[in-house]
């Protein structure tokens, strides 16, 4: 079997930047430095990066380091031991390390994590066999629930990988928390040019491609949950949509407001819903942008990454499709609503000519009055003689008639119509005052 040195277990711990900063939550690595005691020597070479080390009484060391990415804190706790050591000691490190992560975890002000990933290193001599490697990785596997074997090699740039697999873990009690794991071997000349820009730095290398690994797959588990509620708010809708359809008689559309009213309601509910997914959308492509530049960057071809990059594709094409039928309902939704709100405004604008006929008759009643009235006063101050009662009655009738239908013309824009109503109203007091004169002359 090929020695092992220098063998490692490090958990890298998520945490969203809103759990920290809720009342009664401090920094996440406050609670494990308090744990580590006296010994712990500490270095903040910014506001926003830690590294503490500390050192156990077996011979274990420790190291945490801490830095803010955006809107996560990443969190790595790592336990290792100098020198050679045989291939039992990962299991010894992996329970010590839970232990420190439980009794952590049980403080009150302690935020939860809402992704992790367990990493196993060693490096290793040259000239190592990989079905040597592989049988030594197959009894680390033996010790951790969850394990599916055989295990599949993966060859890199810096060593051999092994995906152990991925489950849930009870660190977090109020949500479930997903937990990656998997081992590298690193070849001993290589180790610690792999150690400076691949596996030890927060703000690349491995720790970003699993960052933004996890954010990826962390907004594709919520798809469902997202297009479920989506497709119950649409059932809803359509079923709205479909009883008004049936039932409604579009010439009294105004005696079913109500209905009307909860299709509209509705209808916000599934917006609401579309606009959901298409943040999520938005934030999935963005990671998974993130997640494939740094791929790209650390040469990290491996078939268990093409499997996450293809189910994440899968994801976005799925949520791509169910915003295209989400924008049809849409459409259709709209529509709905302007046929309703169309028969509404013919029916106001058939009300309003009712009421403007209405308006023309009263106005004609008056002008009618007014117009003989004047006619009668003018011509008997100045003692001449009035036309013949029917004459007066015909040409108080016209005026009354289309000098009110005039204006309401004119105010319709039918401007044809409103022109000839009028000139005939002025045509009657033209002819009023010709057979007044006529009469007289």
């Amino acid at each position: 079997m090929p020695d092992l040195f220098d063998p490692r277990v490090t958990a890298l711990l998520l945490y969203f930047q809103g759990d920290v900063q809720k009342i009664g939550k401090q920094q996440p690595y406050i609670a494990f430095e308090e744990k580590a005691g006296e010994g712990i020597r500490s270095e903040t070479p910014s506001a926003d990066c830690r590294r503490s080390t500390w050192q156990f009484a077996s011979g274990e060391s420790a190291q945490l380091d801490w830095i803010l990415a955006h809107d996560t804190h990443l969190l790595r706790v790592s336990l290792s031991f100098p020198g050679m050591q045989p291939p039992e000691i990962w299991s010894v490190m992996n329970a010590n390390l839970e232990n420190i992560l439980t009794a952590v975890q049980s403080t009150p002000s302690q935020p939860e994590p809402w992704a992790a990933t367990r990493i196993y290193y060693a490096r290793t001599t040259r000239g190592a066999r990989t079905d040597d490697l592989s049988a030594i990785i197959a009894q680390l596997a033996g010790s951790i629930p969850g394990v599916e074997q055989p295990l599949q090699v993966e060859p890199t740039p810096y060593g051999w990988s092994w995906p152990l697999g991925s489950g849930t873990s009870a660190l977090a009690e109020s949500r479930q928390l997903y937990q990656r794991r998997q081992a590298w071997i690193v070849p001993q000349e290589r180790a610690a040019r792999v150690d400076d820009v691949f596996l030890q730095p927060l703000n690349q290398g491995l720790t970003r491609v699993e960052l933004y690994l996890h954010k990826s797959l962390h907004l594709a588990r919520q798809h469902e949950s997202i297009r479920s509620d989506l497709e119950t708010a649409r059932i809803e809708l359509q079923d709205s949509m479909l009883i008004s359809l049936r039932s409604v008689d579009f010439e009294k559309v105004h005696y079913a407001q109500p209905g009307m009213e909860q299709i509209s309601r509705k209808l916000l509910v599934f917006l609401a819903g579309k606009a959901q997914m298409e943040v999520l959308l938005n934030s999935l492509r963005s990671n998974n942008q993130s997640y494939l530049e740094h791929l790209e960057r650390v040469k990290l071809e491996t078939p268990s990454h093409a499997v996450h990059s293809a189910l994440i594709k899968r994801s976005i094409e799925q949520l791509e499709s169910d915003l295209a039928n989400a924008q049809a309902i849409s459409d259709s939704s709209y529509a709905f609503q302007d046929i309703q709100r169309s028969v509404e405004s013919n029916r106001l604008e058939r009300a309003g000519m009712l009421l403007g006929g209405a308006a023309t008759i009263l106005a004609g009643l008056a002008i009618y009055d007014n117009f003989l009235d004047i006619w009668n006063l003018s011509v008997e101050k100045s003692g001449l003689l009035l036309p013949s009662p029917v004459l007066r009655v015909i040409l108080g009738a016209l005026a009354a008639v289309f000098w009110p239908l005039g204006a309401y013309q004119l105010v319709t824009r039918k401007w044809w119509r409103g022109g000839i109503s009028l000139f005939i109203g002025v045509l009657a007091i033209i002819l009023a005052i010709v057979f007044t004169v006529l009469i007289n002359s």
